[in-house]
């Protein structure tokens, strides 16, 4: 401070140099921060979902399930994309257009989702099977937030419940009908496995590699209707490198790697099992070249405590349930042809259900494993994961011969299918300096050549343009299209359909079977229904006594099926009043029925070689005192207890 000066002026000149330091100093960080390919990719994301989202509702194309129009927008908006994209990598080849290139094809994805979903309200499959029970469980979600199964009152969730989860407390939140949100959230899931498989990946490999890895990953089980699945799967091998391997870059620290483990749990923990083999021969090579044992052991320790955590809101009310009222395990009684898919999927380079495409990059990713296995880091546990995989389906394979019980190792392709097909680019990555040496030829400069640009330009275009094709009613027959053709071909709980999809299915009248039921009870109620349609829950979160098929294994659903079938052999109307409301698992107000020369039909399907349980209630069973006795359309038929439960 010069002499005469001030102390304010003195001041005062500081403060007027200092006040755009921490502005620049924010302004550097946040530009830092988006020259990180994870930090572009999810900004592109967030920026490109809504556009994907809502551009397909807003286009006047006709409002029924369309032809070939549906595919313009799409394919227009990501070829277009992919130009613009493939000359800014020409002059700008970092890892932040990589990641502005990985949140665009998630966008993409979500586009082509959107497209064809825009003309009905349904979810992919409809309300079919598994689908519908998906969204019985988020109709349940709807009215709470705690782990619970899609009806049996008292019964928390066995199937992992994130997905039906954020549904239903969305269509809480904002007082929408759950099953009109399943598709949407579909979308939003698919979107996000691209996305989360790419921001893993370049933690793992260079940003342009982990884009062509996601890209391969995302090919093996682009199925929309399982898309929780595909999150989960796009998630388990990065999550798995970066966990239980040395990568060049370091494990990740065990609090986000436990965080990652537990949705895995809560969105599909099916994947761990499958590549449990896989799992443990990795975790035990590791800890025995560890230089510090205790330590690895005390991080695999703190990730499964986190995961724990994380899942157990889910697991704890399971777990309980499982130990206090047991129970078997039912669910893997569903073997099927599909046990014989896919055993040699690099192999059947013609084979419908697997693209040429595909069985090539899983050959190529196979031999590289093998040969890889002791070069790269990552082909070694990626190799005991594809044989770990093929152990526990063999193991599926024997128990099914023996006791019925496949164990569910159908599904185990996806596992060593994906961990094949992510192997194809790391090795053609690993092998090309390689070959170029042997060549004589010199490496390209540090950058992607233009070659290479335009190679993962093709990539992505293609495998864009795959799905979009595929995903799309009627247009093109693609592989999953009769998928989308069934979301079409689902009536509406009044009657009509969203349009005249080849696929249809019969109407249940849940809104006629609801006035009737709230007629005689009124709408705030607690009655257990039995129900010949599981549709019923995929639209109103009433309670049941058991569904139409083996799905759960603390539910008893053996005993429950033998306690309607001694009910149905009871012929004294008062005696068979009392009976249902004093059953072993409850009691039964509602019977919803389908009216048949034989009397009214329940139907149980039993699964695998056996026969469905078609059991009959006579109308002379009910007591007209006791009993409200409704004719619906298609000829069901609503029978109620006149003094069922209401809600306190």
């Amino acid at each position: 401070m010069g002499h005469g000066d001030s102390l304010d002026e003195v001041l005062g000149d500081n403060r007027e140099q200092a006040r755009p330091r921490p502005v620049r100093r924010v302004v550097s960080r946040g530009l830092g921060a988006m020259a990180r390919p994870a930090v572009a990719a999810i900004v592109t994301w967030l920026i490109a979902m809504p556009v994907a989202f809502l551009t397909p509702k807003v286009v006047p194309f006709q409002s029924g399930m369309g032809g070939l129009r549906w595919l313009t927008l799409p394919l227009t908006a990501g070829f277009f994309a992919a130009v613009v994209l493939w000359l800014a990598w020409r002059r700008w080849p970092t890892g932040w257009l990589a990641g502005v290139s990985a949140g665009a094809m998630s966008g993409w994805f979500a586009l082509s989702l959107s497209t064809a979903l825009r003309g009905t309200p349904f979810p992919f499959y409809g309300l079919i099977g598994d689908a519908g029970r998906i969204t019985a469980m988020a109709t349940r979600y709807s009215v709470t937030a705690a782990s619970s199964d899609m009806m049996i009152p008292g019964l928390p969730s066995e199937y992992p419940p994130l997905f039906p989860w954020v549904v239903g407390r969305t269509a809480a939140m904002f007082g929408v009908a759950a099953w009109r949100l399943v598709g949407d959230f579909e979308v939003l899931f698919m979107s996000l496995a691209m996305l989360v498989a790419f921001v893993l990946w370049q933690r793992l490999v260079s940003p342009w590699l982990a884009l062509a890895v996601a890209t391969a990953g995302f090919m093996v089980f682009p199925l929309s209707h399982k898309a929780y699945e595909a999150l989960a799967l796009a998630g388990f091998l990065p999550w798995l490198l970066l966990t239980f391997t040395n990568p060049p870059r370091g494990r990740l620290h065990w609090l986000p790697s436990g965080i990652i483990a537990g949705l895995i749990v809560l969105c599909y923990y099916g994947w761990m099992i499958f590549g449990v083999f896989g799992v443990l021969v990795i975790a035990w090579r590791m800890w025995r070249i560890e230089g510090d044992r205790k330590a690895f052991l005390l991080y695999v320790a703190k990730v499964a405590g986190v995961a724990f955590v994380v899942a157990s809101w889910f697991l704890v009310p399971l777990i309980y349930t499982r130990v206090t009222l047991g129970g078997s395990v039912v669910a893997d009684l569903y073997g099927t042809s599909s046990m014989l898919d896919a055993i040699f999927p690099f192999l059947q380079i013609t084979y419908p259900a697997v693209s040429g495409l595909l069985a090539m990059v899983q050959l190529i990713g196979l031999i590289g494993l093998i040969w890889l296995r002791g070069r790269a880091w990552w082909a070694r546990p990626l190799l005991a994961m594809v044989l770990g995989a093929y152990a526990f389906r063999l193991i599926g394979m024997v128990s099914f011969m023996l006791t019925e019980h496949t164990l569910l190792s159908q599904y185990t392709p996806a596992v060593y299918g994906t961990a094949m097909s992510v192997a194809a680019p790391l090795t053609i990555a690993h092998a090309t300096p390689m070959l170029l040496r042997r060549l004589s030829i010199d490496p390209p400069k540090p950058g992607i050549p233009t070659g290479v640009a335009a190679g993962v330009a093709v990539m992505l275009s293609f495998a864009g343009y795959v799905f979009c094709v595929d995903w799309m009613p009627k247009a093109s027959g693609g592989r999953y299209s009769i998928v989308t053709e069934f979301a079409y071909g689902e009536p509406y709980p009044t009657g009509g359909r969203p349009s005249d999809a080849a696929q249809h299915t019969p109407w249940f009248p849940v809104e006629p079977i609801r006035q009737a039921v709230e007629e005689v009870i009124g709408a705030d109620h607690d009655a257990v229904a039995l129900s010949v349609d599981e549709r019923l829950w995929a639209y109103l979160p009433w309670r049941g006594y058991i569904g139409n098929d083996l799905w759960s294994s603390i539910a008893h659903s053996h005993q429950r099926l033998r306690n309607i079938q001694d009910l149905s052999a009871i012929n004294d109307p008062a005696r068979f009043t009392e009976q249902s409301q004093h059953m072993q698992f409850g009691r039964i107000d509602i019977f919803i029925l389908k009216k048949t020369p034989q009397g009214w039909l329940w139907v149980f399907h039993r699964g695998y070689n056996h026969d469905n349980a078609l059991i009959y209630f006579q109308p002379t069973q009910f007591d007209h005192a006791t009993w409200a006795i409704v004719d619906v359309p298609e000829d069901y038929v609503a029978i109620v207890r006149r003094t069922a439960h209401r809600k306190a």
